[in-house]
């Protein structure tokens, strides 16, 4: 069995989950101060804060064997092809994101519908080296009181690459990362962002068959009744695709990217609407 070390983040890019890293920290013992940027585990007063705001937040559900049809022949900027048919692997199909916040935190729990396995997983071949979930477009006021945007993201790695050859990693790694105040695109027309952090706190991964993400409130300027807008989606990575799978919540037929999620921080009340702009992911 592989051990489970949380990932401390300089910079993550969610398309596959690729992750530059600043440091590792295994067996789940990294530094506890999310101030500095780091991701900690929740202790267990802390989880229960989690579940208390996640039990009176909101919960969108998802349906099972989804996955977004990627074309045949879809290509990414890195130049690696996309899986146009997604393997059936349950902890790859998003069963649900649910929502909640306290005066600290905004709380993410994001389900799949099967548990995380251990280890790496190959299939037909094809080694398995990520998979997890995001929070796009996530908009608020910031606190010059215009309006600025972030994108968050928590998920698991099993494999690396070492001498050009994906082998399995040592530990299975968990980490989470926000990317806030997007300020251009890069040569891949990848958005660039004005802040990268991992600060806050994560659960689950191997083993179950959830995340759970901590980011503070502080980073965004938020507050209880605070209303933020966002879509989220969860992605998978492998050995020979860019995205193994794409998984959409309230996904629209054909696009990318599902409607957008209204919801004012510590109700149990959402609203949905039409995604306005797809130009605005990453």
């Amino acid at each position: 069995m592989l051990g489970i070390g949380i990932i401390i983040l300089s910079m993550v890019i969610y398309s596959g989950f690729e992750v530059k890293q600043e440091n590792i920290t295994k067996n789940g013992t990294p530094k506890d101060s999310s101030e500095e940027g780091i991701t900690r585990p929740f202790s267990d007063t802390e989880l229960a804060a989690a579940n208390l705001a996640i039990a009176n937040g909101i919960k969108i559900e998802d349906p099972q064997y989804d996955w977004y049809e990627f074309p045949a022949g879809s290509m990414q900027s890195d130049g690696r092809p996309d899986n146009s048919e997604p393997y059936p692997l349950p902890w790859t199909d998003f069963r649900s994101v649910s929502i909640g916040a306290d005066q600290d935190y905004i709380y993410f729990k994001f389900q799949f519908w099967g548990e995380f396995p251990l280890e790496a997983v190959s299939y037909n071949g094809d080694l398995i080296n990520s998979t997890g979930a995001k929070i796009s477009n996530f908009t608020f006021t910031n606190d010059e009181g215009k309006q600025d945007s972030a994108d968050l993201g928590a998920g698991l790695w099993y494999v690396m690459m070492e001498n050009d050859i994906w082998v399995p990693a040592e530990d299975v790694m968990l980490g989470q990362g926000a990317m806030i105040s997007p300020i251009g695109r890069d040569e891949y027309m990848e958005t660039i962002f004005k802040i990268q952090t991992g600060a806050g706190m994560i659960a689950g991964g191997p083993g179950y068959d959830y995340i759970l993400s901590a980011f503070p409130l502080s980073l965004f300027n938020l507050k209880l009744g605070d209303e933020v807008t966002f879509d989220s989606s969860s992605e998978t990575g492998s050995s020979i695709y860019h995205h193994e799978a794409l998984d959409i919540i309230l996904d629209r037929p054909g696009e990318k990217f599902g409607d957008v999620i209204i919801y004012v921080l510590g109700s149990d009340y959402y609203e949905i609407m039409p995604n306005p702009d797809y130009t605005n992911h990453s």
